[in-house]
C-alpha cells in the first residue's frame, strides 16, 4: 500500500510487483496454485489460496502450525507501486532495516522473516545466486540459524550451499545478530515469532 509494504494485489496482476527482479520465479508458484485458484472461485480469493498454501508448505515442511481463516479480498489492478522496498540479496543491516522498517517490523521481526531461508534455494536463472542455505531445503527448523551462527558474516558456506551478503548482515549488526544466536539456540522460539 506504499506505507506498509502490502502489495494491494499487485503481485497477482501484470505490471505490478510480480515484474519485479526481487519476485523472479514468483510465477512458477502462481502456476502451481492456479487450479486451486479455478476449482474454489467464488469461495475463496486468490489472496486466502496463497495464504492458505503458505501456511500448509510450512507446516508439512515440519514448521509451526499457523492459524488460518478464510476472508480476504482481492483487489483489482492499482497504480505501479515502485520497485525497490523488498530486500535485496546484496543489502547490509541499514538498508534491510530501512526496507522492514517500512513496513513496520521491528529487528527481532527482520530476523524472524529472515528464517523463512531455512527453506529453498537460490537459482541463478532468477537470482544470479545458486544454492541452498542448509542441509535440507525441504525442512523448516532453526537450521539456516544455526548455519549463520557458524560461518558469521565471513566465514565461507559449505560446497553447494550460499549465505547472501543480506543474511551475512544479519550477523555484522550486535541487536539483529543477538536474534540470529537466540533462534539458532531455540527453535520454538523462532517458531513462535515466525
Amino acid at each position: 500500500d506504499g506505507k506498509t509494504g502490502g502489495p494491494h494485489a499487485c503481485m497477482r496482476h501484470a505490471k505490478g510487483e510480480t515484474d519485479f527482479d526481487a519476485n523472479n520465479g514468483l510465477d512458477i508458484a502462481r502456476a502451481i496454485l492456479q487450479p486451486v485458484v479455478d476449482r474454489f472461485t467464488g469461495h475463496l480469493s486468490v489472496a486466502d489460496v496463497w495464504a492458505l498454501a503458505a501456511v500448509v508448505s510450512v507446516e508439512v515442511m515440519g514448521g509451526p502450525v499457523m492459524e488460518w481463516s478464510p476472508g480476504r479480498e482481492d483487489h483489482g489492478q492499482h497504480e505501479q507501486v515502485a520497485e525497490g522496498r523488498h530486500p535485496h540479496p546484496e543489502d547490509d543491516a541499514t538498508r534491510l532495516r530501512h526496507r522492514f522498517y517500512t513496513m513496520g517490523c521491528t529487528d527481532r521481526e527482520i530476523v524472524a522473516l529472515s528464517g523463512a531461508h531455512t527453506v529453498g534455494r537460490c537459482h541463478k536463472s532468477r537470482s544470479g545466486f545458486e544454492g541452498a542455505w542448509t542441509d535440507n531445503p525441504l525442512e523448516f527448523d532453526n537450521g539456516y540459524f544455526v548455519r549463520l551462527v557458524e560461518i558469521g558474516c565471513k566465514g565461507q558456506a559449505k560446497e553447494g550451499q550460499l549465505m547472501l551478503p543480506s543474511d551475512r548482515a544479519l550477523m555484522s549488526d550486535d541487536h539483529l545478530s543477538a536474534h540470529v544466536r537466540a533462534y539458532a539456540a531455540d527453535q520454538q522460539a523462532f517458531f513462535a515469532d515466525f
